[in-house]
């Protein structure tokens, strides 16, 4: 899924009231890190390479990110 595809299937179920509340979008890698490291049981989605040690990485389905079947990457957009 793509970064736009992520932010409207997020808006169109706000709209249609399958889902009541939207995620947070923070501003930058660096504040999501500090806020999933500071508030217990909370989940972030980061780039790769905008991961350290501060985060764990979940694996889904025995799969890391760094596995081309990993199911939730991120397509880079084209710079």
């Amino acid at each position: 899924m793509t970064e736009r595809g992520y932010r409207d299937h997020f808006l169109k179920g706000r709209y249609t009231g399958d889902i009541p509340v939207l995620p947070k979008t923070l501003s930058s890698p660096e504040i999501l890190r500090k806020f999933i490291f500071n508030a217990p049981g909370a989940i972030g989605y980061l780039r790769v390479s905008d991961v350290n040690s501060s985060v764990k990485v979940v694996s889904v389905d025995g799969h890391l990110p760094d596995n081309h079947q990993y199911p939730l990457l991120i397509e880079e957009a084209a710079n």
